[in-house]
């Protein structure tokens, strides 16, 4: 750009700035709000994206994991002293228990299980 050219475009700034005054906004400063509202939207955005980003990890856990059944819940006959996590099948005295809690309780004397099924009579008869 030529010195005449350069002092053609100062004095076009020179009279808008005389018409618009502060209303005017110059490159440099429509730069420095968009970088503002940038900054400002970062920090929000971020947060958003980690949250995201712990969604998909635990959708991907969840998907992964397999379906329980009651098979997958049976645990066989008591034995004292193990303990049993809270959804476990056990056998006692030829009844079927369910574990409410986590713990090692013998089924039938406390609230950590529940009678699914009552033993039935002896079959000696085979009636």
């Amino acid at each position: 750009m030529t010195d005449v050219q350069m002092q053609a475009q100062q004095a076009r700034y020179d009279e808008h700035m005389k018409l618009h005054g502060d209303r005017c906004v110059t490159w440099k400063m429509l730069m420095g709000m968009i970088e503002q509202t940038m900054a400002a939207l970062a920090k929000p955005l971020i947060a958003h994206e980690e949250q995201l980003d712990a969604l998909a990890k635990e959708v991907a856990e969840l998907r992964a994991a397999q379906t329980k059944t009651l098979a997958d819940s049976f645990r066989g006959t008591w034995i004292a002293g193990t303990v049993f996590a809270r959804g476990s099948l056990v056998t006692h005295d030829g009844s079927l228990f369910l574990a409410m809690v986590d713990g090692s309780e013998k089924p039938g004397t406390s609230s950590e299980w529940k009678l699914v099924t009552k033993r039935g009579r002896d079959g000696k008869d085979a009636r």
